[in-house]
């Protein structure tokens, strides 16, 4: 996985990439699931605030969920449609 700036979407391995854990998501879980938030491992990420859970991104620094950031996230996972960007 390589989410920096300068790489390509499909270079990242994040989109519609089956993930090391499901996160109770089940088999549908995927890193960022094109189009579908609820079934994307990033989304349960950001929104965990539990550290002993050791799932939570950023990993520190933070107790509180940035909401506006979710609703961003939510929106582009949204508006991927059934595809994965280039």
């Amino acid at each position: 996985m390589d989410m920096r700036y300068a790489t390509a979407g499909a270079d990242m391995n994040v989109c519609d990439v089956i993930p090391i854990e499901d996160l109770g998501l089940g088999s549908a879980a995927r890193r960022i699931a094109p189009g579908n938030p609820a079934n994307s491992v990033l989304m349960v990420r950001i929104q965990d605030r539990d550290p002993l859970a050791h799932i939570m991104m950023p990993p520190l620094g933070s107790t509180l969920v940035d909401t506006a950031a979710v609703n961003l996230l939510d929106a582009w996972i949204t508006g991927m449609g059934n595809t994965c960007p280039p």
